[in-house]
């Protein structure tokens, strides 16, 4: 009859055993957690900073274009190729700008005059960001309205 007791002690043993080993395992766990997850945020973040940063370049650099366009003296074909033109100077293949200096090159933009001014357009654009092995891409299209002397009046995107 001793014999039958001793086998609930062994299992109870070991149920004591296993749930000790866990909770040092968790323990140890716990002490040794860096804050791992933090970085996946502040990647996004990163990302995040970096296309804002690449498509406000782009705008600043589109609106830099028009008004050098305007500047230029001549008919609107004049001051189109001036643009290209500068466009094509002004590239230094920043990593991120996307196809801005592409369609640029390629005269895949509008240059319209008009009653109150200029309006110079760019469908499709792109910008991209990397940081990591995270990468993103950020589509729109850019719609810039001057006065006659140059002055951005509206800036769509």
């Amino acid at each position: 009859m001793r014999k039958i007791g001793r086998r609930g002690h062994i299992a109870y043993v070991w149920l004591v055993s296993v749930a000790f080993a866990a909770a040092l395992f968790m323990a140890f766990t716990f002490v040794s957690f860096q804050g791992g997850l933090r970085t996946v945020p502040e990647t996004y973040d990163g990302l995040m900073k970096q296309l804002i940063f690449h498509q406000d370049l782009v705008i600043q650099e589109g609106v830099l274009l028009g008004q050098a366009g305007i500047a230029t003296p001549g008919t609107l074909a004049d001051k189109q190729a001036t643009m290209t033109r500068w466009g094509i100077e002004r590239d230094h293949r920043v990593v991120g700008l996307g196809n801005f200096y592409a369609l640029l090159r390629t005269g895949q933009y509008t240059f319209v005059s008009s009653t109150e001014g200029y309006e110079l357009r760019f469908d499709d654009l792109f910008v991209s960001a990397e940081q990591g092995a995270s990468s993103a891409q950020r589509s729109f299209s850019l719609r810039i309205l001057f006065d006659s002397n140059g002055k951005v009046r509206n800036i769509y995107k």
